[in-house]
C-alpha cells in the first residue's frame, strides 16, 4: 500500500538521521534526563540520585577572624545558575571532549596514511581537498559500517 511505502521511507530517513547525529541525540537525551534530576526535589544528577546524594551550595561564614577553625559552614539550595553550570559539567563538557577525540582520531588516521605514502604529497590546495575527501570518506565509512 501507499501508506506502507511512505512509512518505510520515513523510517529509513529517521534511521539514517539517527545514525548520522547519534552523538547529538544522545547528548540531548542525557541533557533532558540530567535536567529533570537536577530540577527534582533531590537536586542531584542521575548517578548521585542512585546513591542518595544531593547537590548543595556550601557557604562559609567566619565567626572568629583570626582563627583557622573559626568557620561555620551552611548548606543552601542550588540557584538556577548553579543548576545550569552543573548541567554543563555533566553533559556539554563530556560531549565536547568526545567530539574532539573523534576529530583527533580522524586527523591522526589521515596523517598516518599520508606519512605512510597512502596519499601523494602535493600543493596546499591539493592537501586541503585531500583532507576534505578523507573526512567525507571517513563519514561514509561510519554510516556504512554501522549495523542496522
Amino acid at each position: 500500500s501507499t501508506f506502507g511505502k511512505m512509512s518505510k521511507k520515513v523510517n529509513r530517513c529517521v534511521g539514517e538521521g539517527l545514525k548520522k547525529y547519534s552523538d547529538e541525540v544522545c547528548m540531548l537525551v542525557t541533557c533532558f534526563i540530567e535536567m529533570k534530576c537536577l530540577n527534582s526535589s533531590s537536586c542531584a544528577s542521575l548517578s548521585e540520585t542512585v546513591y542518595g546524594m544531593k547537590r548543595a551550595k556550601v557557604l562559609a561564614q567566619i565567626t572568629e577572624p583570626n582563627s583557622v577553625s573559626g568557620q561555620e559552614f551552611s548548606l543552601h539550595p542550588l540557584s538556577r545558575k548553579d543548576k545550569m553550570c552543573s548541567l554543563a559539567t555533566l553533559v556539554i563538557i563530556p560531549y565536547l571532549k568526545q567530539r574532539l577525540d573523534k576529530t583527533y582520531e580522524k586527523l591522526r588516521d589521515f596523517f598516518s596514511e599520508r606519512r605512510d605514502g597512502g596519499l601523494n604529497a602535493g600543493s596546499s590546495s591539493e592537501h586541503s581537498s585531500s583532507l576534505n575527501s578523507a573526512f567525507a570518506q571517513y563519514g561514509a565509512n561510519i554510516t556504512n559500517n554501522n549495523p542496522s
